[in-house]
């Protein structure tokens, strides 16, 4: 399981990426409310390659790469999403499989993880970017 401690030593090592997803919830809440099987991380897509060559130390090494959408940077049983995204009017813009395009408005927020303040999603844009699947437990 992805560890509140191994967040904050991503994010260290990225801070200028957003935090998206379980972990995001959980740092609006500001606690841990289940275990995570990954962390996902909203980086510009001109920082791809720099943010998987600064999460190398902590041993996570390129697994899926599907940019302009994704990239997934995994170890053992570790994984970083990674939401690839572009600038845009409103905010930042994620290009999906097939050409669709999805919009991250810029109303980042801090949470907290481990006592670590960290930038995240708002409460909106985490509800918006869980919209049109099915999630699993």
């Amino acid at each position: 399981m992805f560890g509140a401690e191994l967040v904050v030593a991503v994010l260290d090592r990225v801070p200028d990426a957003v935090i998206d997803g379980g972990w995001g919830i959980d740092a609006l809440l500001g606690r841990v409310t289940r275990p995570h099987d990954d962390l996902d991380l909203v980086v510009d897509l001109a920082r791809a390659d720099a943010t998987a060559e600064a999460l190398r130390p902590l041993g996570f090494d390129l697994s899926v790469d599907e940019r302009p959408t994704r990239m997934v940077l995994a170890r053992a049983d570790d994984r970083v999403d990674l939401h690839l995204v572009t600038p845009a009017d409103f905010g930042r813009t994620q290009v999906l499989p097939g050409g669709q395009r999805f919009t991250y408005v810029l109303d980042e927020t801090g949470g907290v993880i481990a006592g670590h303040r960290l930038r995240c999603l708002s409460l909106a844009m985490q509800v918006l970017t869980h919209c049109g699947y099915e999630p699993d437990e």
